[in-house]
């Protein structure tokens, strides 16, 4: 068995099963799905570990719990599955062209998110429903730049966008969805290693999230990350940082008509 099918196999029994998801199609294509050839160079080892990576025109691949659990919590029906990529905010689709629509991991990066709400609203037939999710707290180590990153006066927004059940039904029903259900679950419990939280923080600066550090002037982009690397290094337990993250899974409807 090589390394990256190991590394499957603990992804689909550590990081999906044990959480609860059970629709075998699911699982199947969880499985069958080969994350490393989407991510970018270099990171192919951790294609399976329970976190977003990286991969082009500045875009992430969701982390393994979330794609799923987003696919189950949706009911999703999947018979003929076509991959297009396109505006998020400005699909080219007519009005009522879908039973469910779930966004996953990317809500918060949009520039107008009650706009963009509002036309995949417009999207969904009548009584259609939507999905999506949002960092609740903790939020491990996103939440931990985001607040060393707000002590040297740079605001990261997407931490603060529907971070409690309130938040996350005012954006449904801005939109005009009637809210259905929203729930917290922790996507992941793993602490991770000193080293790997040092990489993973000069991986992201060019996350779109992440934005604000990497346009901050050069003297506080290095106050911030002396300012994380301090953090950790301080919360660590025998070398590893917790980094418990906990997602807001929302689920809206729309009106019938």
């Amino acid at each position: 068995m090589t390394d990256v099918q190991r590394a499957r196999d603990r992804m689909m029994d550590v990081h999906i099963k044990r959480r609860g998801v059970r629709d075998q199609r699911v699982l199947a294509a969880m499985r069958a799905v080969l994350r490393e050839r989407f991510v970018e160079p270099g990171l192919e080892e951790f294609a399976y570990e329970d976190a977003p990576l990286p991969i082009a025109e500045e875009q992430t691949i969701s982390q393994p719990f979330i794609v799923a659990a987003m696919i189950e919590a949706a009911e999703a029906r999947l018979a003929n599955v076509r991959f297009e990529q396109g505006d998020a905010e400005h699909p080219a689709y007519a009005a009522s062209s879908f039973d469910r629509l779930f966004c996953a991991s990317a809500l918060v990066l949009m520039s107008d998110i009650n706009a963009a709400l509002r036309c995949w609203r417009d999207l969904l037939k009548p009584g259609g429903t939507i999905a999506f999710d949002t960092a609740a707290k903790p939020f491990g180590f996103s939440q931990r730049a985001s607040e060393a990153a707000l002590r040297h006066g740079v605001r990261l927004s997407y931490g603060e966008v529907a971070d409690t059940p309130e938040r996350c039904r005012d954006l449904l029903v801005q939109a005009g969805f009637e809210a259905v259900d929203i729930r917290k679950a922790f996507a992941n419990t793993n602490p991770v290693a000193i080293d790997d939280v040092i990489a993973m923080y000069d991986e992201r600066l060019d996350h779109p999230a992440w934005r604000g550090i990497k346009e901050a002037r050069a003297e506080t982009r290095e106050a911030i990350r002396a300012d994380v690397i301090g953090s950790a290094i301080a919360d660590a337990v025998s070398g590893y940082v917790p980094n418990d993250m906990a997602l807001f899974f929302t689920t809206g409807r729309k009106q019938p008509s």
